[in-house]
């Protein structure tokens, strides 16, 4: 588990088993992160815990970082596949809050 430090991220993707999160940091592979979620157009946040599994350098001090959730409460996971569902539902060609992965 990572130390006990917040850090404001960026979603680039979401799907119903993981997350690609734009980082100023290189995440060690295969560390855990607890995540709070703030969905567009939701009140509640989504808490998760996931697995970096993935980290890839897009430009200087700019990271890519895969995560594969492995622990969200029933709660969570029905509010997250309920966005993941809604924003599946707009058109392609129009704009998304979150870019969803099917």
């Amino acid at each position: 588990m990572l130390a006990a430090e917040f850090h404001p991220l960026t979603t680039v993707n979401i799907s119903e088993r993981g997350l690609l999160l734009q980082v100023d940091r290189n995440l060690p592979l295969g560390s855990l992160i607890d995540l709070k979620l703030q969905l567009p157009g939701r009140r509640r946040e989504v808490a998760a815990s996931g697995r970096v599994v993935r980290v890839e350098e897009r430009e200087e001090d700019r990271y890519a970082a895969g995560i594969r959730i492995v622990e969200i409460a029933p709660n969570d996971r029905r509010r997250l596949n309920q966005f993941i569902r809604e924003q599946r539902a707009i058109p392609t060609d129009g704009p998304r809050p979150l870019d969803v992965v099917t």
